[in-house]
């Protein structure tokens, strides 16, 4: 069974016309890109997102996020930094999980999370077309669409992600799709992915759904183990859907392995090259108006039922059949339903002598040699892939007969000696200086263990010399590089395998892309003191740490109170941690409340910018009382509360343009919305005095009050803090 995930792994009838689509193309204008960590700079995912700019990354830590995310039309990247194995979203079983509704392009890309636990889909996509790639999309519930994916109206990328056990519930009907729905004309492209064991319990598609939605592609995929309550447990495909269907292993499902009901005037699906087999029902029920559907190079294999279904709902005349091969283990007469091209065309009815598809944990669908598909395909097809579903080359002469033809269904059967070769790495991004250790693995498609040596290349320079294979498994060698050299940018790595004894043929690697990127940083502000005094300076301090690394960050800091520049930039200098540098500002702030933040701008490409998190600095006024306020006054007495309003150096700044406010009285200690608490609000009256002795005074009349100790609470104009004037009561 290959890898998919490769790392190195009736119906309403509509038409697109009717529905419209969307394929988002934009690309948003270019900034310096910055790299928002999380919990680091921001601390949820959302406040990442709500804080990037276009282009920039917001990179995630390990750990479990309870929290719903919403991309807001930002063409940003978040990501996890470990992989989905260790990052998590967690929906808390309410909502959707992450949302694309703001016209995201495929520039805004969601990577390396397990997403789960949505009440309405894990993630839904509508009139946009973001990528979503290597992400654990599991355990989510849904209503009546899309319980791992759902795309509406949206052409989003789906690419090498594992959606597993996702089940409808709390509603029956809609269009379903276990999965992954997509319901409306769209350009979306569903590629590589493992969608196994999801259930439409209530509707149709338990693998995937296909409702009016234009030219999908639907490309590499293993579809496995899925249900639905209707047609397709599989594939559900129905209305204008013209999707491309190919090289896709398709086995397993409890029903119907693919089924589609094409409507009048649309051609149809593309269906080539899948293989379908040992499904709870036919492989194929093909319906409708579907005589310009295709079905070429497909293996259709069954173990109940007809292997092929062509209905005669709407119209009698089936899809066009071409180099087929079709088999049911009940009796060859039981294959065809509806019509039968066997003998025409290059369509066969016969056993395609899989490897060994008996086996459920999961099966192996490789043809045997001899097997009556080999070589008995159509090169012409359309849609015909370069590389089967093991990254083989398509077209081979896998049985040495002198005749390079395709062999039908998802896996080509090399030729002997043929050899694949791939290349990974242990970090990809890395960073300048960082250890990369690259991996090639050679695996021989027969003749055993290959032998020989690899030499890695990095575009078309070498990187050192030729390395000896060392055995891996029976079929498999490796061989290993590490290096720190790589410069910053995109690195097209290759592995070529030279044998050192036959059978073995050499091979060369698809390129791998490594990535060396600058170092990403975060940026803290803090206050010296906070609240300060008005008037007085307060000490702002930004500290940059570097993602990895000892080198200290260099560059530049832009303190900022809300949009505004406080000073000039403040150079950066190095702090007794390796891999930290600080910045300090002195500054005058206004009495208020600010939103100060620090932008740190590196001077090297080593290092990425970035921007702290906000700090809130108070600036309030000083306060002299100017009554005794260790006094305990008797119950009934009016006590008249005096105070002076002072800056922070120690200046009577009281003046009858600075309103003081009484908010309430209550118990010492307390806040004003306490039970029990007087509330207020009246002014103090200001009483001009000669030689700066300028004061507030406040008449509290404590009749009625019981004894105790109170606080007379108070605001200045503009002071953010609220200040407490003592009141002592007694008999």
């Amino acid at each position: 069974m290959g890898n998919i995930l490769r790392r190195a792994l009736a119906a309403t009838v509509l038409t697109a016309s009717a529905v419209g689509g969307v394929l988002a193309t934009s690309v948003p204008a270019a900034h310096a890109a910055a790299v928002i960590n999380v919990p680091g700079s921001q601390p949820t995912i959302q406040a990442g997102i709500d804080a990037a700019s276009n282009g920039d990354t917001v990179e995630v830590a390990p750990g479990t996020y309870s929290e719903h995310i919403d991309f807001k039309g930002k063409a940003i990247t978040v990501e996890s930094s470990e992989g989905p194995d260790s990052t998590t979203i967690d929906g808390g079983g309410t909502g959707t999980v992450v949302t694309f509704s703001h016209n995201e392009t495929r520039a805004t890309t969601l990577r390396g999370f397990t997403i789960t636990h949505a009440s309405n889909s894990g993630i839904r996509a509508s009139s946009s077309s973001p990528t979503i790639v290597d992400n654990r999309i599991v355990n989510n519930n849904f209503c009546g669409e899309g319980g791992g994916v759902y795309s509406n109206f949206a052409s989003p990328r789906i690419e090498n992600n594992f959606i597993a056990g996702n089940t409808q519930a709390g509603c029956s009907g809609g269009i379903g799709g276990g999965g992954i729905a997509v319901g409306g004309s769209s350009h979306a492209e569903i590629i590589g992915n493992q969608i196994l064991g999801n259930a439409a319990t209530q509707s149709s598609g338990g693998g995937i759904t296909l409702f009016a939605s234009g030219a999908t592609v639907v490309e590499n995929n293993q579809i496995v183990g899925n249900r639905a309550y209707n047609n397709g447990a599989g594939m559900w495909i129905v209305n204008d859907s013209p999707a491309t269907i190919a090289q896709n292993l398709i086995f397993d499902n409890a029903g119907i392995g693919v089924y589609w009901l094409v409507p009048l005037n649309s051609v149809g699906p593309q269906f080539v090259n899948n293989t379908v087999a040992r499904n709870n029902g036919p492989a194929l029920f093909a319906d409708g108006f579907d005589h310009d559907a295709q079905v070429v190079n497909n293996v259709l294999s069954t173990v109940a039922d007809h292997a092929v279904v062509c209905g005669t709902f709407n119209d009698t005349n089936p899809p066009m059949f071409s180099h087929n091969i079709a088999d049911t283990s009940l009796m060859p007469s039981y294959t065809w339903s509806g019509c039968d091209p066997t003998g025409t065309n290059g369509n066969l009815t016969a056993d395609p002598q899989f490897v060994d598809p008996d086996n459920h944990n999961p099966g192996d669908f490789h043809l045997k040699a001899g097997s009556p598909a080999i070589d008995a395909g159509d090169n012409a097809a359309p849609s015909l892939s370069s590389f089967d579903l093991d990254a083989y080359p398509r077209i081979s002469d896998g049985d040495s007969n002198g005749s390079a033809i395709v062999d039908m269904g998802a896996y080509e059967l090399p030729p002997v000696g043929f050899t694949a070769t791939a290349v990974t790495s242990t970090v990809n991004p890395s960073v300048p200086g960082e250890a990369v250790s690259l991996t090639a693995t050679v695996t021989a498609a027969s003749g055993g263990t290959p032998s020989g040596s690899v030499q890695f290349r990095d575009g078309g320079s070498d990187l050192g010399g030729p390395i000896d294979l060392a055995p891996a498994s029976t079929n498999s060698a490796k061989a290993g590089l590490t290096t720190s050299s790589l410069a910053i940018g995109s690195h097209t790595i290759t592995a070529i395998f030279t044998p050192d004894s036959s059978p073995f043929l050499g091979s060369t690697s698809q390129p791998y892309t490594q990535v060396v990127q600058s170092r990403p940083t975060t940026t803290v502000v803090t206050s010296a003191s906070n609240p300060s005094t008005a008037g007085g300076s307060v000490s702002l301090t930004a500290t940059v740490t570097a993602g990895s690394g000892s080198d200290f960050p260099t560059g530049t800091v832009q303190f900022k109170d809300g949009s505004t520049n406080l000073g000039g930039v403040q150079a950066l200098s190095p702090t007794g941690t390796p891999g930290r540098s600080s910045a300090t500002l002195s500054t005058i702030l206004p009495v208020g409340s600010h939103t100060i933040t620090a932008e740190y701008t590196s001077s090297s490409t080593d290092f990425a910018a970035s921007t702290s998190g906000p700090l809130t600095q108070l600036v309030d006024y000083a306060v002299t009382f100017t009554y005794n306020t260790t006094q305990i006054y008797k119950v009934g007495t009016n006590v008249h509360i005096k105070v002076q309003l002072r800056d922070g150096s120690g200046t009577n700044v009281s003046a009858a343009t600075l309103a003081v406010t009484a908010q309430c009285v209550v118990a010492a200690g307390g806040s004003c919305g306490d039970a029990g608490a007087v509330p207020i609000t009246a002014p103090f009256v200001f009483h001009q005095q000669d030689k700066g002795a300028s004061f507030y005074d406040y008449e509290v009349h404590t009749k009625g009050m019981t004894p105790g100790t109170y606080d007379v609470v108070f605001t200045a104009a503009g002071d953010p803090v609220q200040h407490r004037a003592p009141l002592l009561l007694k008999k």
